[in-house]
């Protein structure tokens, strides 16, 4: 489940890695109103969420304030850093005056850390609602307990990024023929993506055990009876953890592992201190539920469908992005925009929507196995008590919540008590290990297919390895490639472009100022070639 802090700092990534460099769209070159306007846009979110909660308090002085207007509050803090960082992105173009220094290879290495300003405006605004919080609902919540969840779970998301990254640059310092070789064969790449994701996801388990320091439970009544009931449910498992909450109130239990024996079970210290053996044997009876009925591996299919849906979807939209601009930056953006209203839809909308029935059916599936319904309706209650959980949500509040509320929840564990064809409706396994695996090959063969012609066309095949050949001075070679990515794609003003800088190289003047031209008349927007036909006029009139 994407908490908010992550959803914030994938966002924040998709806008990053659609930036493409053009120092033709660079609005300022003073470094001190660069450095300025960066600290102001970084600000500028915690300066308006502090300003909208002083209005709140003045506002609800006399009256408790409302969960969900705080909940709203961290939405609108959290658009606002975001907003803030896309200006200083394609506005502002600070990666492009960071890949000026530091290290002169692993370009989209150093480009990932411009992410650290989204990390520091979030905080700030996270520490405005941490003292309206103390204000308004927790006096006694402590920086640690606030901050440090969020810190960890920013972390996570972020390591399949810097994987990427640091791939995709080890492969552009390889000798000429490695990196042909990817070029060619593209979708060996995402392979090694996708291998990396499926390893992450089997070893998750282990992150998160030393990202929250949870230990194994120790023997006793309560590890028995949870092995017990495993057993007899043939439900396998590598270990049961506690979660330490360090003090903190917090109910709750979950479990992560795509492998049986990497598999874990965990469980906040708190709940065992504080609930019944009966209340915490339902609890883990409902994670249980979430292995038996397939979850898990339904949600790593549909993890990874996102990349072919995706890709599909950004290939048919592509065009449509050429027609509307040939700006290359506000092209980017409309591209980030595109992948984060689709990576929003599928994985807020979509993707809650199956948790909700998955969270159903692992409720039912509790109930039917420990047979003791009073129990687990007093664990929920309890657990929406403790956690501040409200009972019953707005329909709105519902359609973005991971589990259905606590009122859903115990009535549809009361109708499926009385009413069986409810119980069988919702007792159907999702994804066996076979299908799973043959949903998966399936999947993986389809990107394949889709990625030889679709993802990278043979004119981008062409024009990605002319500028390899480019990039090691064989001019003539370049030209070839480019030559042949032109006649495959004749409206492709890149690769005419890049005729003309080659044709410049040798000296052939006449030839660079023909594709030059034949640019501009493919794409009269093309700054570049432009600027460059200005230059080698100004140059021949000098001469004369």
């Amino acid at each position: 489940m994407l908490p908010q802090s992550a959803i914030v700092l994938t966002t924040g990534l998709i806008f990053l890695f659609f930036w493409t460099p053009n120092p033709l769209n660079i609005h300022i070159t003073q470094i001190h109103y660069i450095v300025l306007l960066t600290l102001f846009l970084t600000i500028l979110p915690a300066v308006i969420t502090l300003i909208i909660s002083r209005f709140l308090l003045r506002r609800y002085k006399y009256s408790s304030i409302n969960p969900y207007v705080t909940a709203f509050l961290g939405f609108i803090s959290s658009l606002l850093s975001v907003g803030c960082f896309i200006i200083q992105i394609y506005w502002v173009q600070i990666p492009f005056y960071l890949l000026q220094f530091l290290f002169p290879k692993f370009v989209n290495t150093k480009t990932f850390f411009v992410i650290i300003l989204l990390v520091i405006s979030f905080f700030l605004c996270r520490l405005v609602l941490f003292w309206f919080k103390r204000q308004t609902i927790d006096p006694a919540l402590t920086a640690k307990h606030y901050f440090l969840p969020d810190l960890k779970l920013m972390f996570i998301p972020s390591l399949p990024f810097l994987f990427n990254l640091l791939i995709s640059d080890t492969i552009d310092i390889m000798p000429l023929p490695v990196r042909i070789f990817f070029i060619t064969n593209h979708y060996i790449y995402w392979l090694i993506i996708i291998g990396i994701a499926i390893f992450m996801f089997i070893k998750s388990p282990y992150f998160i055990r030393h990202i929250w320091s949870a230990q194994p439970l120790e023997k006793g009544e309560i590890r028995d009876r949870i092995i017990s009931l495993a057993s007899r449910e043939n439900i396998r498992f590598g270990d049961i953890l506690v979660w330490n909450m360090g003090g903190r109130s917090i109910a709750n239990a979950g479990m992560a592992g795509l492998l049986p024996k990497s598999r874990a079970i965990f469980v906040t210290d708190f709940l065992l201190s504080n609930y019944t053996l009966d209340e915490i044997e339902t609890v883990i009876a409902h994670e249980f539920g979430h292995i038996k009925l397939g979850h898990i591996p339904a949600y790593v299919i549909f993890s990874f469908s996102y990349l072919s849906i995706s890709g599909v979807l950004y290939g048919l939209f592509l065009p449509v992005l050429n027609r509307i601009s040939s700006n290359d930056t506000f092209t980017a953006l409309l591209g980030g925009i595109f992948t984060v209203v689709l990576f929003l839809i599928y994985f807020v909308i979509i993707f809650r929507f199956i948790s909700r029935r998955f969270e159903r059916q692992a409720d039912i599936y509790a109930v039917k196995i420990s047979g003791k319904p009073d129990a687990f309706r007093n664990a929920l209650m309890k657990i929406a008590y403790v956690n501040q959980i409200t009972i019953k949500n707005p329909r709105i509040i519902s359609i973005f919540s991971t589990h259905p509320s606590i009122h859903e929840r115990l009535e549809i564990i009361d109708k499926a008590i009385t009413d069986e064809r409810i119980a069988n409706r919702y007792n159907k396994t999702i994804f066996s290990a076979r299908g799973s695996f043959l949903f998966l090959l399936f999947a993986l063969v389809a990107l394949w297919l889709m990625g030889k012609d679709f993802i990278l066309p043979p004119s981008e095949l062409h024009y990605e390895i002319g500028r390899q050949y480019a990039i090691e001075g064989m001019i003539d070679d370049a030209i070839s490639e480019f030559n042949n990515a032109v006649n495959l794609n004749p409206k492709s003003d890149d690769a005419v472009y890049a005729l003309g800088l080659l044709y410049i190289e040798k000296g052939a003047i006449d030839k660079a100022k023909k594709q030059l031209q034949i640019a501009l008349e493919i794409n009269p927007k093309n700054k570049m070639a432009l600027n460059r036909l200005t230059q080698l006029q100004e140059t021949k009139d000098k001469n004369k």
